[in-house]
């Protein structure tokens, strides 16, 4: 599938859930290796300092003129069930790890990330934060294939911008019911792959990819794969059902040119034209 244009265009059209079937192994390999490279080696994810502009722990002061993504009233009403056990994956520069780890019932927090400047930058606030001395915490460098499925029962998983950097996610399904309590809450809060992101890729295709080296550079077939409803209920099969979905800011060019649409049909235009998405998910028991 990745060997030619019109394929690799295919890939980046087609819903994480359906590509994959696609793909034969050499492509998977090609994939996961440019993976690995994206996401350690990108110049803000190679320097923690770097990510995001600088935003990390040691930005967010818990106030909300601070919240720099707008994600903290999602994350909140999570928090609400007061948790005991957490699991963050893809933590990044630990911006909103900081709620989860002060939160008042947090007894647990296992963080996963695939960087290993992140992990060692995150290690290094733990220790000078002395983290240990509130709650009992674990950091790992990997994929969530690494968290130890005879551990503890988490509840709640939470994937902030990091689910779209998987691709083997029908597995991480699979970890995800062996790891979780039965009251677990998944939350996952992504960019969309909805129009704003399907134009990207189409204007993408014609003005970038179509040059060889371009669509043959393994650097450029990493998954960034944006979600959609309808995917992770692929992945869910009756074992946990979304519960809470919310549609995030709305493209620029839709709310300026296309107001008639939201007039018409709100939910059609909130949904469609989003470029990110919140998720909630809890167990089918």
């Amino acid at each position: 599938m990745l060997k030619n244009y019109f394929g690799v265009i295919l890939y980046y059209l087609l819903p994480s859930h359906l590509s994959y079937n696609l793909l034969n192994e050499d492509d998977k390999s090609i994939i996961d290796k440019a993976n690995f490279n994206h996401n350690n080696y990108r110049d803000d994810y190679f320097d923690p300092k770097k990510y995001q502009g600088g935003k990390s722990w040691y930005s967010n002061t818990n106030e909300k003129k601070s919240d720099y993504r707008g994600y903290q009233n999602i994350i909140d009403d999570v928090l609400k069930s007061n948790p005991k056990n957490i699991l963050e994956v893809g933590f990044g520069s630990g911006y909103y790890t900081k709620n989860l780890i002060y939160n008042n019932s947090t007894e647990y927090y296992c963080g996963i990330d695939i960087n290993h400047n992140f992990v060692k930058f995150m290690k290094n606030i733990f220790l000078n934060e002395k983290i240990n001395q509130k709650i009992n915490y674990n950091l790992i460098q990997g994929d969530i294939s690494k968290i130890n499925k005879d551990n503890k029962r988490f509840d709640l998983i939470i994937f902030i911008s990091s689910f779209h950097h998987i691709f083997h996610r029908k597995h991480v399904f699979e970890i995800l019911y062996d790891i979780s309590s039965e009251n677990v809450q998944i939350l996952m809060i992504e960019p969309s792959n909805y129009f704003p992101r399907i134009a990207k890729v189409i204007i993408k295709g014609i003005t970038k990819y179509f040059k060889k080296n371009s669509w043959s550079n393994i650097n450029n077939l990493s998954t960034h794969h944006f979600i959609s409803v309808g995917e992770i209920k692929s992945y869910t099969e009756g074992k946990f059902k979304i519960i809470k979905t919310n549609f995030i800011k709305q493209s620029n060019f839709a709310i300026k040119y296309l107001f008639l649409i939201k007039k018409i049909n709100k939910f059609f235009f909130y949904k469609f034209f989003s470029s990110e998405i919140s998720i909630l998910l809890k167990k089918n028991n």
